[in-house]
């Protein structure tokens, strides 16, 4: 299960580049049911807006909050103006950074394929990822793909649009208690020094949220199934007869 963590170049117009901030991998070995987590941040001086979704606690969106982050500055809360226009020096900037970010990216992938024996990618919403890899000139067509968010769409076709992680969490209640990750049915436990890393919306702990979910899923489809649409339901998700 991966996840990537992005933001855009400050005042850039037009076309944008998604340059990665950080990148959160849980590696699950089913036959002794192990676990193992891996994250990265690309860190450059470079201000990069970046934008996550405001949700209540039934994890209906609300929202987007935007800001202006600057990793290499360790500045997380810079003041964001929409009307600024990147001139042409920021964006050559930019792209040079886009550039040296993907390079990391594809570097980063091919220690973990020597580390660790990989069949497969499970994401959540996978374009932009896919879109990363292309750009950072990573292969990804020799392994089995998979995308859950239309995984569960299919599954559950009374769905009016596709299923949000942040619904979907609620829906089987995904937590982060103290040492461990704990969904419904399973719990397992994380480095006491990385928890702060779990949180949703930063790159390792939505990778944790698809993997419990993936688990829920495979363990039993129909409770799964059941447990979505009640919770969709809830938040006015699901189609009228008619539709």
């Amino acid at each position: 299960m991966l996840d990537f963590e992005a933001g855009q170049v400050y005042g850039m117009r037009g076309s944008q580049i998604n340059i990665p901030t950080e990148i959160g991998v849980v590696l699950y070995d089913l036959e002794d049911d192990r676990v193992s987590y891996r994250q990265k941040m690309f860190v450059h001086d470079i201000d990069l807006v970046v934008r996550k979704n405001v949700i209540d606690e039934n994890g209906v969106k609300k929202g987007t909050s935007v800001s202006l982050i600057n990793q290499a500055r360790e500045c997380y809360n810079l003041e964001y103006n929409r009307r600024h226009r990147a001139n042409n020096e920021d964006i050559r900037r930019g792209l040079s950074v886009s550039g040296e970010v993907h390079r990391s990216v594809r570097n980063y992938m091919k220690d973990l394929e020597n580390e660790y024996e990989i069949s497969s990618f499970w994401f959540f919403s996978d374009s932009m990822e896919k879109e990363i890899f292309k750009r950072a000139a990573y292969d990804i067509s020799g392994y089995n793909l998979h995308d859950f968010q239309r995984i569960v769409k299919k599954e559950c076709p009374t769905i009016s649009s596709l299923p949000s992680l942040d619904k979907l969490s609620v829906a089987h209640n995904f937590k982060v208690e103290k040492h461990e990750i704990v969904s419904s049915n399973f719990s397992y436990s994380i480095p006491a020094k990385k928890r702060h890393l779990f949180k949703s919306h930063r790159a390792l702990g939505d990778a944790a949220r698809i993997f419990l979910l993936c688990r829920e899923y495979f363990h039993d489809t129909k409770e799964f199934t059941e447990r979505t649409v009640g919770h969709m339901k809830k938040c006015g998700d699901i189609r009228c007869k008619n539709d």
